[in-house]
């Protein structure tokens, strides 16, 4: 029985958010060439984090989303 949920996008920027609020990455798929689809392990709260994010009221530090961007970059150059 699977207990731990996850939670795809395709939006670089969302993802780097929600690593920075603490969702982990838990994998990748190459959807086609030039688009690729991250596997987050999903909390109670992603929902809330996503209209926050949209509504331009998310808060992180932007040290650490700033990290994640550039984790996130390095990793598809790497990767693929």
């Amino acid at each position: 029985m699977k207990t731990n949920k996850e939670y795809t996008s395709s939006d670089f920027y969302l993802t780097a958010y929600l690593l920075a609020s603490g969702l982990e990455l838990i994998g990748t798929t190459k959807t086609d060439p030039h688009r690729t689809l991250f596997i987050l392990r999903d909390i109670p709260e992603r929902e809330a984090l996503i209209q926050s994010y949209y509504a331009g009221k998310g808060s992180v530090n932007p040290l650490a989303y700033k990290d994640k961007i550039q984790n996130l970059k390095a990793m598809l150059h790497n990767n693929y």
